[in-house]
C-alpha cells in the first residue's frame, strides 16, 4: 500500500520544478530506460525479434505530443494542487484545470503515448508491448489505493469529478463542476478542517 502523504505548502516554482525532475527520471527510466534495454535485447540474437518498418516522424510526432501533455499535467498539478505528483508529496487540493478537465490521469495517458511513440520510433512490437502492461499495473496495483485517498481528502467532490471525467481517453470538451458545488470544488480536507476551526473561533 502507497504511503499517501500531502505536500508540504511551498512556493509554486518549487513544486514545479520537484515536479519536472520527477518527470524527467521517470521518463529516463520508462520511456528510455526499458525500451533501450528491450531492443539491446532484441538484437543480441536472443530470439526476440518481433520488428516493423520504423516511422520516425510518425513516432516522433507522437512522442513530442505526448511528452508536452504530460509536462502540461504536471505543471498544473503543481501549481494549481499545491504538490507533485509523488503519493509522499501529494497535491493538497483537487485539480479539475487544464488537461483534468478532459481526463482524470493525463499524465499516465501522456506516458503510455510516449512508449508508443518510441515504439513506433524504434519498430519493436515488444516495445509496443509494454503499453497494456503499464497500464494494467498502474490500473491494478497503484489507481484503486490512489482513489481511495483522493476520496478521502476530497470526499464528494473527488466523487463527482470521478464520476463526470473519464480515466484513460480524453472528453469532447472540458468538464466543469455545476455551478452549486461552488468554489470548494477542489479544496482539500485541511481546508475544510481549517474553516471548522475558524468557526468555533
Amino acid at each position: 500500500m502507497l504511503i499517501y502523504r500531502l505536500a508540504n505548502p511551498a512556493p509554486a516554482i518549487w513544486n514545479v520544478l520537484k515536479t519536472l525532475v520527477v518527470i524527467a527520471l521517470f521518463d529516463a527510466v520508462v520511456v528510455w530506460g526499458i525500451p533501450m534495454v528491450i531492443l539491446f535485447l532484441q538484437h543480441a540474437d536472443l530470439g526476440l525479434g518481433l520488428f516493423f518498418p520504423p516511422q520516425a516522424e510518425a513516432g516522433e510526432a507522437v512522442l513530442g505530443a505526448s511528452t508536452l501533455l504530460v509536462l502540461w499535467a504536471g505543471v498544473v498539478l503543481a501549481i494549481k494542487g499545491q504538490g507533485t505528483p509523488l503519493w509522499f508529496d501529494a497535491p493538497r487540493r483537487l485539480v479539475i484545470d487544464g488537461p483534468y478537465a478532459w481526463l482524470r490521469t493525463p499524465m499516465v495517458t501522456g506516458t503510455l503515448g510516449q512508449v508508443i511513440g518510441a515504439g513506433i520510433i524504434t519498430g519493436s512490437v515488444i516495445v509496443l508491448l509494454l503499453v497494456p502492461v503499464i497500464a494494467l499495473l498502474w490500473n491494478t496495483l497503484i489507481r484503486p489505493t490512489e482513489e481511495d485517498v483522493m476520496q478521502h481528502y476530497f470526499g464528494r467532490h473527488f466523487e463527482l469529478y470521478r464520476r463526470s471525467v473519464r480515466c484513460w481517453l480524453p472528453m469532447r470538451s472540458p468538464w466543469k463542476p455545476p455551478p452549486e458545488v461552488g468554489p470548494f470544488a477542489v479544496s482539500g480536507m485541511l481546508d475544510r478542517v481549517r474553516q471548522r476551526r475558524k468557526r468555533r473561533q
